[in-house]
C-alpha cells in the first residue's frame, strides 16, 4: 500500500468532512489543507467514484461523506486514491509490471497485506475519537544519539 502525500491529503479531507455538520465547499477544504483546488478536486473525485463521498452539482462543489464515519475504513480511502499498489518498481515495458516474481515480492506482498488489514480495522470515527481524547499530539522528538566509547582492544 502506498502511503504518500496523496494519502495524507485524502485522509485529512475525509476527517474534515467527518467533523462537519453540513456539506463543505471545495474552496474551504482546499484552504484547510493548504493545497490547490484543482489537485484536491481530482483527489476527491476518486473518493466520489468509490462511493465514499457525495458532491453537489455546479461550479463550486460541496462535499459530504456518503456513509457515517464509523462505516468508512482507512483502507478504503487509501485504495480509492491509489491505483494498483502491488506493482513492482522495476517495470516490464510490454506488460507494465515485473515479468517475473522475485523472492522479495512475497515479503512485500505480505507486508502490503498486513498494512491493508491494519487500515481496514480503523475507521474515520476511530480517528475522530482518538483526536478527541488525545487532542493534537506534538511531533515525536528524535532521540539524541551520544557516542559510546568502543572497548579497548588489547
Amino acid at each position: 500500500m502506498d502511503m504518500t502525500n496523496r494519502t495524507r491529503y485524502a485522509i485529512a479531507a475525509m476527517l474534515d468532512l467527518a467533523r462537519a455538520v453540513q456539506p463543505v465547499p471545495l474552496s474551504e477544504l482546499a484552504r484547510q489543507q493548504a493545497i490547490s483546488r484543482g489537485y484536491l478536486d481530482k483527489l476527491l473525485a476518486r473518493l466520489c467514484a468509490r462511493g465514499l463521498l457525495m458532491r453537489s452539482a455546479g461550479v463550486e462543489h460541496d462535499f459530504w461523506l456518503a456513509r457515517p464515519p464509523a462505516e468508512i475504513a482507512l483502507a478504503e480511502i487509501v485504495a480509492a486514491v491509489h491505483a494498483r499498489s502491488d506493482r513492482c518498481r522495476r517495470r516490464n515495458k510490454a506488460r507494465g509490471w515485473c515479468a517475473t516474481r522475485r523472492p522479495g515480492h512475497y515479503l512485500w506482498d505480505a507486508l502490503n497485506q498486513g498494512v491493508a488489514d491494519f487500515l481496514a480495522g480503523i475507521s474515520l470515527a476511530d480517528l475522530l475519537t482518538r483526536e478527541h481524547v488525545f487532542g493534537t499530539l506534538p511531533r515525536a522528538r528524535r532521540p539524541r544519539l551520544r557516542a559510546v566509547p568502543s572497548p579497548a582492544v588489547e
